[in-house]
């Protein structure tokens, strides 16, 4: 994450001077998760993509590769920590948050 937000100047951003300064700035996280929301809004629920309303949510900080790369992790992190849970991956995330508040309560009572 912390390569993306600030990549290195030299390599593929080598010589992009004052543009580089722009595209890091542009860079934040809050546009990184707008992008993700709007990806799975979309591609993830069978609805058009829109790469123009992608780059405006975006802000053009960041490509739909990139976007796709973040939702692999996501959906990654996500089974493991079903799985070290011991948790089914079919629940929603209602159903997550009352299995951690109930976990939570269990662990406090304990």
């Amino acid at each position: 994450m912390v390569a993306w937000l600030n990549p290195p100047r030299d390599g593929l951003y080598a010589g992009l001077g004052a543009a580089y300064d722009k595209m890091v700035k542009q860079r934040t996280l809050t546009n990184l998760y707008n992008g993700l929301v709007y990806y799975r809004e979309t591609v993830k629920s069978g609805q058009l993509f829109d790469p123009d309303q992608f780059a405006k949510v975006t802000r053009k900080s960041v490509s739909r590769a990139e976007i796709q790369h973040l939702d692999d992790i996501h959906t990654a992190l996500d089974t493991a920590v079903l799985d070290a849970y011991g948790w089914p991956h079919s629940l929603t995330d209602e159903q997550i948050l009352e299995h951690l508040l109930a976990l939570n309560l269990h662990r406090a009572a304990g």
